[in-house]
């Protein structure tokens, strides 16, 4: 029922549209935008970014190895101090 003058507004649609992250998904499409990034650039420049990036995560395996011995190496000496010091009284 209408009157004259009085506009009644229709009701708001509500709309959701839910976001799911997947981060093999983006991880995916983060290494092809770099690839469509890299073709732009020269073979030579390209290699050296390449070699760079290995050389990177070759670093980081390298300093937990190196860590992990020093520890390794201290605790060893620690447990012959100790040794020593209870044998030799």
């Amino acid at each position: 029922m209408n009157l004259i003058g009085i506009r009644v507004p229709k009701p708001r649609k509500f709309s959701y549209k839910p976001v799911y992250y997947d981060p093999v998904k983006e991880g995916h499409e983060n290494r092809l935008k770099e690839a469509e990034y890299e073709k732009d650039i020269p073979g030579s420049e390209l290699r050296m970014r390449l070699r760079m990036r290995m050389n990177r995560k070759q670093g980081d395996q390298g300093k937990g190895k190196r860590t992990r011995m020093l520890s390794l190496f201290i605790t060893l000496t620690l447990l012959f101090l100790v040794l020593y010091y209870i044998f030799s009284r």
